[in-house]
């Protein structure tokens, strides 16, 4: 669903928040992060947070942790691998947390 693309171009400014307005407001650090990287765009997942939706409480790293441990085996260590397969670039407190809490073996 093109609703959940991200991208912006960085000559013309074109960005997907012009048609979908409800995307997550991310555009200046990623285009901070394109000139930097000297880059003429970029794509993204805009997936728009579910936590509250789906669990009926607010997130935080310490309700995403809580939320592991309550996974069972197997979806648990689907939920670690895709967290600890992630580029090393993605670097956030939920990552961190996990890292600290499952080191990848």
């Amino acid at each position: 669903m093109r609703r959940n693309i991200g991208f912006i171009t960085i000559a013309t400014g074109e960005n997907s928040q012009t048609e979908f307005q409800d995307q997550c407001d991310v555009l200046e650090p990623i285009a901070a992060w394109c000139h930097a990287q000297e880059l003429t765009g970029c794509v993204w997942t805009a997936l728009l947070p579910n936590f509250r939706a789906e669990l009926e409480i607010d997130f935080s790293v310490a309700e995403a942790v809580r939320y592991l441990e309550r996974l069972g085996k197997s979806a648990r260590e689907n939920a670690l691998k895709y967290i600890q397969n992630a580029p090393p670039e993605v670097d956030t407190p939920v990552r961190r947390e996990v890292s600290l809490r499952w080191p990848a073996s």
